[in-house]
């Protein structure tokens, strides 16, 4: 399994619904394609005893792939910067700042 995480905020015009919907489009357009096995969107939730160390960015995504070969075919297409990714790409980029991303592998 490998997975492409993201941390990011809000922009101040932009909300959780807006951005779900955008997101779930863009997702949902790569698992049509067997380019993304599931995704999900997150928020960081208050805990004195859990969130010790807690990243700066309140939300959270995550992609699944099955393996290296899809996440490189799922990063390919992106890459190509096409209709109809590239209007489901924009319209959720839109709404995020402090953007980090990084991918991991199970061991």
């Amino acid at each position: 399994m490998i997975v492409m995480h993201g941390l990011f905020g809000l922009k101040d015009d932009c909300d959780e619904v807006q951005f779900r919907d955008s997101f779930d489009a863009f997702s949902g357009h790569l698992k049509q394609l067997n380019l993304l096995i599931t995704w999900r969107f997150m928020r960081q939730e208050p805990h004195d005893g859990y969130n010790r160390r807690p990243p700066e960015a309140p939300y959270y995504v995550s992609m699944e792939f099955l393996d290296n070969d899809q996440a490189e075919a799922c990063w390919a297409y992106v890459e190509q910067d096409e209709e109809p990714l590239k209007s489901l790409h924009r319209a959720m980029n839109r709404q995020v700042q402090n953007t980090q991303f990084f991918l991991s592998s199970d061991v």
